[in-house]
């Protein structure tokens, strides 16, 4: 029986959508979620970043965002032994996952909410999925 491949997981808040309003690559949208207003600002060039990022290791692209503590009942027990790359912005969320029996292999890449992801952290991502195949 063949094992399910990697994961990279993508957090949007603080991570694709940062705080900084006046950060370089990023367009500012509004969204109205409920009949409530929402801005977010995205960089147009994350989402090819990430299709290549997960391609070439083989890994399935999954959004986890908003999970906060609730990462441990929603994320953790899905993806059980699969390896997987978290981009994450909250600071707990590496110690709630180091809490948790049996994850498997991961790699949580701490994202500063105030510029959000960049070629750095798809850096860090990509030399530790390649790190899965030797």
């Amino acid at each position: 029986m063949e094992l399910p491949g990697p994961l990279v997981l993508v957090d949007v808040d603080g991570v694709l959508n940062p705080a900084r309003s006046h950060a370089l690559g990023y367009w500012r949208h509004w969204v109205f979620p409920a009949g409530l207003a929402h801005r977010l600002l995205l960089n147009p060039s994350h989402g090819p970043m990430l299709t290549e990022l997960a391609g070439a290791a083989g890994a399935e692209l999954v959004w986890a965002s908003y999970w906060r503590n609730r990462a441990n009942t929603w994320v953790a027990p899905r993806v059980g032994p699969r390896p997987f790359v978290w981009f994450e912005d909250d600071p707990d969320a590496a110690s709630q996952l180091a809490r948790q029996p049996d994850l498997g292999r991961h790699l949580m890449v701490k994202v500063d909410p105030v510029t959000g992801l960049t070629d750095s952290h798809m850096e860090q991502a990509r030399a530790w999925l390649d790190s899965l195949h030797r």
